[in-house]
């Protein structure tokens, strides 16, 4: 199973996150739930809260649900995934904002 894609397939605006709606409607599909409990999950996805499910959210939420203990490999995706230029570094732009102090905003992974 290829994560990305079935993220990109669920985004029907093409937008690069999924809205409630985008969510709740595949979700349905696949199990019965309540409203409650999809809003519950629905909160559980929106880690920081902005109404929208973005890639990482949707990555480390989807992750932990199958491995908690695979918590590193998650990380190590997601700064692959956002390693622009492949040089085993994520630079300032290539994640919205992280800044590390002393490394000039890099942070290595390997």
């Amino acid at each position: 199973m290829n994560l990305k894609r079935e993220f990109e397939e669920i985004d029907s605006n093409k937008d690069g996150m999924l809205s409630r709606d985008e969510f709740r409607h595949c979700v349905k599909r696949l199990i019965p739930i309540s409203e409650e409990d999809m809003e519950e999950l629905s909160d559980v996805l929106d880690r920081n809260g902005d109404n929208m499910i973005c890639w990482n959210e949707f990555l480390i939420f989807v992750q932990n649900q199958h491995d908690p203990t695979e918590d590193s490999r998650v990380v190590s995706e997601l700064l692959s995934y956002h390693d622009d230029n492949r040089n085993e570094t994520v630079e300032n732009n290539g994640i919205l904002v992280m800044t590390s102090g002393s490394d000039g905003g890099k942070f290595l992974f390997g």
